[in-house]
This record gives structure tokens, C-alpha cells and sequence, in this order.
């Protein structure tokens, strides 16, 4: 390797800059071609299950056989906890992020490891999370991640989203498809209206370079947010995430795809307090007429009274009317955006 510790530099230039540290793990699985037994998929015996027949030298030696996993199931635990400790007394992470099959690891070695993080935490203050996958921890100490998807419905409980800038790839090749700046844009506004966060994960080169086509995706995002921020940053979920015709296929480990973005006719909400917005996903017609139907009357919903509406970004007043079947508003002869309007909407 390169004889640095890359992780201490990250954290470094991280914390310089005002940023969480995120730590992550992707070892759960190292171990799993010992067990083929688990489904019995081949396929799904781990990353390393061709290491044996064709690398035999390589296990032989024991300091590479722990890059292959190839150790007894209790050497294998004991190395797992390790290099969590190692981690957590390091570089004092933030968020430890964890990949799939942590449902594979035994639930003493799990508490141990939650117990040495949140101890460590306390001392400072410091607030700390630990993200999952499916359910291979309980909701109440960690906080489930969902990859390449968004929940369907709005949830009672904080989530995270980890997507990627493209259409491939986690990491940088060549021709590498980035997704256009709208979609990544509508895949946060949906995730954040459903009580979620995005973790957006960008593809640098070897040498440490953002490529152009992502760093203006980046700076769309940035662009949009510094104009209409409000509308995500600081808020809660409404009492319904939003409504629209456009439906997204299924999600590649579960929820739905995040892959498209949406039209004028879908709307997302947020809400801060006593102002709740409204986020048309596309810049509608002039004058065009939008049923906002999070605010029609409903059994158990509770009852909004609206004062005031306005379009962040624009200057003419905006026409609205309240009723039973919802708030209906007027858009402006001309749109602030090409990606995404906001009603902001005052209520008692």
C-alpha cells in the first residue's frame, strides 16, 4: 500500500472544513465463503470464494490470509471487533456507516461493538449514529440505510439514503454515466419529504480529481439549495410526503428507484413549524392551476388554516384558494426555476 494513513487524512481535511467524519465497513462479508450453507447460492458465499482454488500460496501466508477471510469463524469475530475499536480510537468517526450482511455477525460481538462507540462518544459529547440494512440491527440504536432507493411512503422514523452521482459505478471508469443534476436534485426532495437524508456518493479519479460532469451536478445541487435551502434544510415531514402521477420502478435492494426524475405534476412537502412547503417537481405552465391535495380535509388529518402563500425566487404575488379538496395555486407568468418551484405556504 502506500504507507499513509489515509483514513487519518481524510478525517483531518474533513474536520478542517466543518465536516462529519464517516467511517465505513464493508468486512462483515469477508468471512462468508466459509459458509455456503447460507442460502445455498454459490454465488452468495462472499467476494473471496474463487481465492482458495486459485490462490492457495496466498492463504498460506497468514497476513494475507486475513485480506481473504480465510481464519477460523472466531479469529474471523475477533478481527471484526478489532478493527472497529482500532477505528473509533483513531479518528473519533461520526457516522459508522455499515454495507450488508451484518446480519451475519453475533449479536454479543454487535452489542459489544455499540456499547465501545457509544462510550467513547460520551465522555466529549460528541453525537454519534450507526447506520444498517435491512434489519440487522435494532431501530432504536442505529438507523437504517437504504442503497440506491427511496422509501415508498412517508416513515415515523429518521432514515438515510446512500445513492450514487451515476448510473453505474460506485467508484470512477471510464465513461462513467452521471445522472443529470435534476434527477439527483428530485431524488433528495423526495427522500427528505419521506423523513429521510441522502448520502450522495461522488466517483474522483486515482489522483484525488473530481471529474467536470460531476462537479457540475455538485454545483447545480449547491446552486438550487442556496436559493431554495429552506425548503429542505431544518425541516420535518408533513402529514403526507406529497402526490403525483409519476411512479418509479423498484428500488435495486429494496424501496423504489431513484433513477428518474419527475414532472411539474408531482409534488413533495417539508414543513418548519407553521410554514409548510410545497415542491412542484418541474416548473409548471404559466398561470397553471395546482391542486396542493396535502391540505384536503380528512378524517385524522389535522386541519390547516393557510394565511399566506408565496414562490420562493419570485416577485409576483401567487393566487391561491382554499377547500375542502385542497389549496389550489396559481403559478406565475414566469418560473424562478427549470428544476424545481417551492410554494411557501403560511398556516395557523
Amino acid at each position: 500500500g502506500p504507507k499513509r494513513d489515509l483514513l487519518g487524512e481524510i478525517a483531518a481535511a474533513a474536520r478542517e472544513k466543518n465536516m462529519k467524519v464517516v467511517a465505513t465497513f464493508h468486512h462483515a462479508r469477508n468471512n462468508l465463503w466459509h459458509r455456503p450453507e447460507r442460502d445455498g447460492s454459490f454465488h452468495w458465499t462472499g467476494h473471496y470464494s474463487f481465492a482458495r482454488d486459485y490462490f492457495p500460496s496466498l492463504l498460506d501466508d497468514p497476513d494475507r490470509a486475513i485480506l481473504y477471510g480465510s481464519m477460523p469463524r472466531e479469529a474471523f469475530l475477533e478481527m471484526w471487533l478489532g478493527k472497529l475499536k482500532e477505528v473509533i480510537d483513531g479518528y473519533d468517526p461520526d457516522l459508522i456507516w455499515f454495507d450488508s450482511w451484518l446480519d451475519e455477525i453475533p449479536d454479543e460481538y454487535k452489542r459489544e461493538f455499540l456499547a465501545y462507540y457509544f462510550n467513547h462518544a460520551q465522555p466529549t459529547g460528541q453525537q454519534v449514529l450507526v447506520t444498517y440494512k435491512q434489519e440487522d440491527l435494532p431501530q432504536d440504536v442505529g438507523v437504517l440505510d437504504l442503497e440506491k432507493g427511496s422509501l415508498e411512503g412517508l416513515a415515523d422514523f429518521a432514515w438515510l439514503a446512500d445513492d450514487t452521482i451515476s448510473l453505474g459505478s460506485w467508484c470512477y471508469t471510464k465513461d462513467l454515466r452521471i445522472k443529470p443534476t435534476r434527477v439527483v436534485l428530485h431524488s433528495l426532495v423526495d427522500i427528505v419529504s419521506k423523513n429521510g437524508q441522502l448520502l450522495l456518493n461522488i466517483s474522483p479519479t486515482a489522483d484525488g480529481r473530481i471529474p467536470q460532469n460531476q462537479r457540475e451536478v455538485l454545483l447545480g445541487l449547491g446552486a438550487w439549495l442556496g436559493k431554495y435551502g429552506e425548503a429542505i434544510y431544518h425541516t420535518r415531514p408533513f402529514v403526507v410526503y406529497g402526490h403525483g402521477p409519476t411512479t418509479a420502478g423498484k428500488g435495486q435492494f429494496g424501496g423504489i428507484a431513484t433513477d428518474r426524475g419527475y414532472t411539474a405534476d408531482d409534488i413533495r412537502y417539508t414543513r418548519n413549524g407553521n410554514t409548510v412547503y410545497a415542491i412542484q417537481l418541474g416548473p409548471p405552465a404559466a398561470g397553471k392551476k395546482t391542486l396542493l391535495t396535502g391540505f384536503a380535509a380528512a378524517e385524522g388529518r389535522p386541519a390547516f388554516s393557510v394565511k399566506r402563500v408565496t414562490m420562493l425566487g419570485a416577485d409576483a404575488d401567487i393566487a391561491w384558494q382554499q377547500s375542502n379538496a385542497g389549496l389550489t395555486v396559481t403559478s406565475p407568468s414566469e418560473s424562478p426555476d427549470d428544476m424545481a418551484v417551492v410554494y411557501k405556504i403560511e398556516v395557523e
